[in-house]
C-alpha cells in the first residue's frame, strides 16, 4: 500500500511540474535539452554537398552550372 502511495504522489506531483513547465515555455523539455546540448556545435555542421563539392573540384562544379 506504501508503494501505490508514493507512486500516487510521485505522479501528481511530476504532472504538476510538467504542466508549469509547459505553461512558461514554448517547447517541450526535450527540445530544449536538445538544443543545449548539441545548440554549440550545429551550426558547425557543413551539409551543404554542393558547396563541398565546389571546394573538392571547381572545374567539373562549373561545367555541372552551365
Amino acid at each position: 500500500m506504501r508503494y501505490l502511495f508514493l507512486l500516487a504522489v510521485g505522479l501528481s506531483v511530476g504532472y504538476g511540474l510538467g504542466f508549469q513547465d509547459a505553461k512558461q515555455n514554448d517547447q517541450n523539455i526535450v527540445a530544449r535539452l536538445v538544443q543545449m546540448v548539441g545548440g554549440s556545435t550545429r551550426d558547425k555542421l557543413v551539409t551543404d554537398v554542393d558547396s563541398q563539392m565546389d571546394k573538392v573540384d571547381p572545374d567539373s562544379a562549373a561545367a555541372h552550372k552551365k
